[in-house]
């Protein structure tokens, strides 16, 4: 199960590999560099240190897999097996 911890607009800026996959099966993760929508932020309830990102606008959608998390300065990184996510953060 997971639990919403947090909720709001912004955009994926960055998305790296973390060179566990090779590139044909990673590299779809880059069309979504420069998506913008609602981010929910969710916690793992059997492994409390690890989230993962449920983003959408209207017409697409991609989960993260489990990661660590961490925000400095309007940035949230997660870092999950295969990815490193960087979202720019809006909470107005």
């Amino acid at each position: 199960m997971a639990r919403i911890v947090d909720e709001f607009m912004g955009e994926i800026i960055s998305i790296e590999s973390t060179g566990r996959k090779s590139n044909e099966d990673w590299e779809w993760r880059k069309s979504y560099i420069g998506f913008w929508g609602r981010i929910i932020v969710c916690k793992d309830e059997l492994k409390p240190d690890k989230h993962f990102l449920y983003i959408e606008d209207r017409s697409k959608y991609l989960i993260t897999g489990l990661g660590d998390m961490k925000e400095e300065d309007g940035i949230i990184t997660l870092t999950t097996k295969n990815s490193i996510y960087k979202v720019c953060v809006n909470k107005k």
